[in-house]
This record gives structure tokens, C-alpha cells and sequence, in this order.
């Protein structure tokens, strides 16, 4: 089942992983800063839209961002 708050701390995850800030992040993928804060916050759930961006941006699967599913090893 999907829940944001685990969703925001997932995209907080990659972001800290890939070693950028909330600014950078909004800045690469034109979305604004406000709704990546409130993204990673568990605030917010994102659209099927942000969470493509942000899979490519992340290079992971929207299944990891949803709901924490791996790739297969």
C-alpha cells in the first residue's frame, strides 16, 4: 500500500545519495523547490508525472519511489 510519508523519505534518500539539495534538484528537474520539500516531507504525494521525472533523475524505477520494490537481483 502506498504511503507518502515512506515515499518522501525514499525520495530524501535518493537525493542525499546522489549528493544534491532540494535546490538542485528543483533547479535540474523544473519542479519548484516548495513541492520537492514538501515531497521528501511526506506532505504531498506526487503525480504520476513528478514521480517519472524523478525516477529518470534518480535513475530508479517508479516501483522503488511508490512503494520501496527493488529490481529483482
Amino acid at each position: 500500500m502506498f504511503d507518502k510519508k515512506e515515499c518522501g523519505e525514499r525520495l530524501r534518500w535518493l537525493r542525499k545519495t546522489k549528493g544534491k539539495t532540494q535546490d538542485e534538484v528543483s533547479s535540474d528537474v523544473n519542479i519548484s523547490v516548495d513541492t520537492i520539500r514538501k515531497l521528501e516531507q511526506g506532505r504531498r504525494a506526487p503525480s504520476v508525472e513528478i514521480v517519472s521525472i524523478l525516477a529518470k533523475y534518480y535513475e530508479t524505477t517508479t516501483d522503488y519511489i511508490i512503494f520501496g520494490i527493488t529490481q529483482p537481483d
